[in-house]
């Protein structure tokens, strides 16, 4: 008996001390990367959980003295060359994609970098093309590796697309020159052409169809409400 508790001991306290010792691995890798980052997420692959790190190791800080459409007087912008690490949860091994130059000024909600929990989540890199809007690149982690897609969306600024609590997404735009009003988009990600596309109808809400101060009020109710989903029903009443 006493032999079969040796064995079971030399085979159980190796065990134990190389778990312990790579638990203090990962949160080593992690704090290292949580220090250097201007943004950090915990997001998920629809699998397992990953600590996501956004950062430059040459990040400049400068404040902004001429201001325009895109940027406020007085906001700190933060530029350089960027990447993004992650590192699953639980693991030691942190893996990086250069996403390139950047900047960020994430007070005046321009240019920034946010989170998009749906399935799976994605991280959105926004960034000012003008008064009205932004591009917004996005990424996901699929296989261990985070993933860029392949085409870019168009929304109004700040944090304008989200998870449609599904298995898709919502985003909302803004367009101020001809059929001036608002147009709400849904989406779903398409991971075999690691592509963003439509999924359903447009909802415009505009001049044209007589339904531009509707569009205002459902665009002020979209962002007061950060899980509320536009339908059609809403939009335009009785569609059956």
């Amino acid at each position: 008996m006493k032999k079969l508790l040796l064995v079971f001991l030399s085979i159980l306290i190796p065990s134990v001390l190389a778990f312990g010792q790579q638990q203090t691995d990962a949160a080593s890798a992690n704090s290292s990367l949580s220090k250097k980052s201007l943004y950090s997420f915990k997001m998920s692959d629809g699998k397992s959980q990953y600590a996501v790190y956004l950062y430059s190791e040459k990040q400049k800080v400068e404040k902004v003295t001429e201001p325009w459409a895109c940027a406020n007087l007085g906001d700190k912008a933060y530029s350089g060359k960027y990447k993004i690490s992650i590192v699953k949860q639980g693991d030691i091994k942190v893996k990086t994609l250069d996403i390139g130059e950047r900047t960020f000024m994430p007070a005046g909600n321009l240019n920034l970098a946010y989170l998009i929990k749906g399935s799976p989540d994605l991280i959105a890199v926004s960034t000012c093309e003008a008064s009205v809007g932004s591009t917004v690149e996005l990424f996901y982690i699929d296989g261990g590796k985070m993933i860029k897609t392949k085409n870019t969306i168009f929304t109004m600024h700040g944090k304008s697309l989200r998870g449609n609590g599904k298995s898709g997404y919502q985003s909302v735009q803004y367009n101020n020159a001809e059929d001036a009003g608002w147009t709400f988009e849904n989406w779903k990600l398409d991971k075999k052409k690691s592509t963003l596309v439509h999924s359903g109808d447009d909802m415009g809400l505009t001049e044209d169809n007589a339904l531009y101060e509707d569009g205002k009020y459902w665009s002020n109710y979209w962002f007061r409400h950060p899980s509320f989903i536009l339908t059609p029903l809403d939009a335009f009443g009785d569609v059956s």
